[in-house]
């Protein structure tokens, strides 16, 4: 989209010419290729038709041709992040709540680790950690692969290799954040927090 204009282009809506379920979460790398998660939501929350896809990751190069699947490995794929030398993607699945089944932590995946053998392809993925109330729904990555995670109680940080650091409790949970300049802005149900980080 151009911000002074409005007009805008739309980069991938399909795959083998089958709608896309909800695309979700979008990253991109410093190679420029999108990664994008596509779980159904739509269809889960009643207001969109039976998915034609599986619920997959996706990645794009707006200067290349193609849209690639590169994993269907995941209940309901939802957050993605890129670790500092954008080797590595992380990708939470939230399959304890889906809107129609009651919901179920235990069904929660958590958030995973795979690598990028290129930039359309990655490993199987690996589990890398689990929240222990709430769903992994938003996180993001530090340069140091460091990850903040929005969970049931607050904010919890973790280390690269999945060891909670420290919690930030936030009343009735974090559904989702995103990273400044040594700042998190963090989503709640009814409030935006703004979290000062040393």
């Amino acid at each position: 989209m151009d911000l002074k204009t409005k007009t805008h282009q739309v980069l991938a809506n399909q795959y083998q010419n089958k709608p896309f379920n909800s695309p979700n979460k979008v990253i991109q790398s410093s190679q420029g290729c999108i990664y994008f998660s596509d779980p159904d939501y739509g269809y889960n929350q009643g207001f969109k038709p039976k998915p034609q896809l599986p619920q997959s990751i996706y990645a794009f190069h707006p200067n290349k041709e193609g849209i690639h699947l590169i994993s269907r490995d995941f209940s309901l794929p939802h957050g993605l992040g890129l670790s500092g030398n954008h080797h590595q993607l992380y990708i939470s699945d939230t399959a304890a709540t889906d809107e129609k089944s009651p919901y179920n932590p235990k069904k929660t995946k958590g958030i995973l680790v795979a690598t990028l053998i290129k930039p359309t392809k990655i490993s199987q993925p690996k589990f890398l950690l689990q929240v222990p109330t709430g769903i992994p729904d938003g996180f993001v990555v530090t340069p140091n692969n460091e990850l903040w995670v929005a969970a049931g109680d607050g904010v919890r940080h973790y280390s690269s290799a999945g060891k909670l650091l420290d919690k930030i409790p936030i009343p009735q949970g974090a559904i989702n954040l995103t990273m400044g300049h040594q700042v998190l802005y963090v989503t709640a149900d009814t409030a935006i927090y703004h979290i000062a980080l040393k």
